[in-house]
């Protein structure tokens, strides 16, 4: 059985986000994913949702989304049914869209030895935490708009303890 780092890479970081874009988001809406630095590519109204990693990777993943992108996740979440867009029903689905992701990336995680977990949806907004690394970020785009997905952390992850630290690296 082959031991564990002692903090999570940022090489399995990257892997583990790339992985869980590419799962049910990024490939429902077409997309390609492309890393790198959102600062100022969105403008005009933009929608935030935040859902916050807990346990051996302690922080937040955000998705940004410009109004022709959150648009799109709200047909992709709410599938066929009809519905009137507006900015709560964009949101709400902005949120539905980061917990999936979220849940895909600690589940990614997880299946490399990790403990982690998802919470439900944090409030829109700034981090409160007063110190936060950028582990790695991504920009989806594409015929229908715009989106940056990234993952926050407060401290960098502790090796897995208990079960997670005998588990095989994948």
């Amino acid at each position: 059985s082959a031991t564990r780092p002692p903090r999570l890479s940022m090489a399995e970081v990257r892997a583990a986000l790339g992985d869980a874009l590419r799962l049910d988001p990024g490939a429902a809406l077409g997309h390609r994913v492309v890393d790198g630095s959102t600062a100022g590519l969105f403008d005009g109204v933009s929608y935030v949702a935040r859902v916050g990693l807990r346990g051996d990777v302690e922080g937040e993943l955000r998705v940004i989304a410009n109004h022709s992108m959150a648009t799109a996740v709200t047909h992709h979440v709410l599938g066929d049914t009809e519905w009137t867009p507006d900015t709560a029903l964009l949101s709400d689905a902005l949120r539905e869209f980061a917990v999936r992701l979220a849940t895909a990336l600690c589940a990614t995680l997880e299946r490399s030895g990790y403990d982690v977990e998802a919470t439900a949806p944090l409030p829109e907004g700034e981090a409160t935490a007063s110190a936060w690394t950028l582990a790695h970020g991504a920009v989806l785009s594409g015929d229908h708009g715009l989106a940056s997905v990234e993952m926050l952390l407060t401290r960098p992850a502790p090796p897995p303890t208990g079960a997670a630290a005998a588990a095989p690296r994948r």
